[in-house]
């Protein structure tokens, strides 16, 4: 179990003994009550910095990279804050990372969640910020655009992607 795995766990069972074991719709509900006391300056969305006051006043220990890994896990739309409903989607939504039926585990990935991956497997687990690496490397010719074959070849190159004409 890696250090953002062992951190959501703390947060999961936090929320859970919190609520006392309150069914779904109650949890959720006090969660509301906690994402707005974290949301400091009412944005209605969790930056990094409260992110990091929140695992503080949980006592959620881990290394920056974890930090930024369980960060953008939550950061469903990589705008490098979290919402309410992301933040909720991670905790009541989870599914099977892998499947067990034998298959490859890229066949069941979107596009983007494999690049994702790739990005935190290379140390990029900083959103956009990343993402925007990411991109300027793919774009060869320098004009800030990606044609499709710069597409294709980045994802391949950076990522072992290759993109089929469906996806």
């Amino acid at each position: 179990m890696s250090g953002a795995d062992l951190m959501e766990k703390r947060i999961t069972e936090y929320l859970e003994v919190k609520s006392g074991f309150a069914d779904p719709i109650n949890l959720e509900r006090m969660l509301g009550k906690e994402f707005k006391f974290f949301d400091r300056d009412e944005s209605g969305e969790i930056d990094l910095e409260e992110f990091i006051l929140v695992l503080d006043r949980l006592n959620c220990r881990g290394s920056d990279a974890d930090i930024d890994e369980l960060f953008d896990r939550y950061d469903q739309d990589c705008s490098n804050t979290i919402s309410y409903s992301e933040f909720c989607g991670v905790l009541f939504n989870k599914k099977k990372e892998r499947p067990d039926d034998g298959k490859d585990p890229n066949a069941t990935k979107s596009i983007v969640k494999r690049v994702r991956e790739e990005l935190v497997k290379r140390g990029g687990g900083n959103g956009l910020r990343s993402a925007a690496v990411f991109l300027k490397r793919m774009d060869k010719d320098g004009n800030n655009l990606l044609d499709e074959e710069e597409l294709k070849n980045g994802l391949k190159e950076l990522c072992d992607i290759d993109l089929e004409v469906s996806e």
